[in-house]
């Protein structure tokens, strides 16, 4: 009989992976509001605000000129449809890019969502290093 390889108990793996993982701290945040030059959505439930791009970005094989911010946490690269069209359908039919897809409403005047434009070299330094951070570099 052959001998099997060495299997790792899952719990032994998912320790390694939690403890290689780390978080930002709030100093590492990049500066948002007002003061940081961000503009903000329009108070209320599934507001949506188009953006014209200073350089077109390429997402798999098309570039786009303008995007869309939305309060339920998405950027897309098509105008979305109505929310009843995609919660609970998903994909969407749109080319939505879901970075923190959650249901906010703003109606209340609690919370808001900010965005702006940024390609400065440090901007972009900073973003790199997070999504650098964000994804392991795993050796066998």
């Amino acid at each position: 009989m052959g001998r099997q390889g060495q299997r790792w108990p899952v719990w032994i793996l998912l320790l390694g992976l939690s403890v290689s993982v780390s978080g930002i701290t709030r100093q590492e945040l990049f500066p948002f509001g007002r003061n940081a030059g961000d503009q903000s959505l329009h108070e209320g439930n599934d507001q949506t605000h188009e953006i014209t791009l200073d350089k077109p970005i390429t997402f798999y094989d098309g570039q786009f000129n303008k995007i869309y911010i939305n309060t339920n946490g998405f950027v897309a690269l098509e105008k979305p449809t109505e929310e009843t069209e995609y919660l609970g359908n998903m994909p969407a039919s749109f080319g939505m890019i879901a970075a923190l897809q959650g249901d906010l409403d703003t109606s209340d005047g609690v919370g808001k969502v900010f965005f702006r434009q940024d390609s400065s070299p440090a901007f972009l330094q900073q973003a790199a290093d997070h999504i650098n951070r964000a994804f392991l570099r795993m050796t066998w």
